[in-house]
């Protein structure tokens, strides 16, 4: 339903947190849903799914995990390349639809997660892959994010793109360096 409705509903409950799944690709439509909310609402963030894991990393190709914000800084894509967005943007590599239709992350999940959890955003960890072999490795690397103080605003500037991926975060106590390839 409507995104008008979403931020009626949350005027009226008053919700601690509210997520909107629109599933959509495209970072204007996304973007567009959470403004029709009144910015009441977060929404997964269905454009770094596709751009960095699926079409990046799964493939091994850098160059589409980046977008420019502002023609200036290259940042992760999706949602969370853009100030005006990141704390709406609900991160995730898989969900209990894309795992299961089709859209499912097909590449090494654990970079996955690296990539994940170095971002901007609010980071959400699918089941299935937090109880498997991966959950001592996503333990660590939240642990890592919490050391460093990694929050849904923190600035990250991606530096390398092509042959490899290589971003650094700027937490509240540290940087955290993420490089895959």
């Amino acid at each position: 339903f409507g995104a008008t409705y979403v931020g009626i509903y949350n005027d009226a409950s008053k919700p601690y947190i509210s997520v909107g799944e629109y599933w959509d690709g495209s970072y204007d439509k996304v973007g567009a849903w959470i403004d029709g909310t009144g910015k009441k609402s977060m929404a997964f963030d269905f454009t770094a799914k596709y751009a960095i894991f699926n079409d990046g990393l799964a493939k091994s190709n850098y160059s589409k995990m980046s977008w420019i914000e502002d023609n200036t800084t290259w940042r992760p894509a999706g949602m969370i390349h853009h100030a005006n967005y990141r704390r709406y943007a609900v991160t995730f590599v898989d969900n209990h639809d894309s795992y299961r239709d089709g859209n499912k992350y097909t590449g090494e999940v654990s970079q996955a997660y690296a990539v994940l959890l170095a971002s901007p955003g609010i980071p959400c960890v699918f089941f299935p892959h937090w109880n498997s072999s991966y959950k001592p490795t996503i333990n660590k690397m939240i642990s890592i994010r919490k050391r460093a103080g990694i929050t849904s605003e923190s600035d990250v500037t991606v530096t390398q793109r092509s042959t490899y991926y290589e971003s650094y975060s700027k937490g509240e106590r540290g940087t955290l360096i993420c490089r895959i390839g």
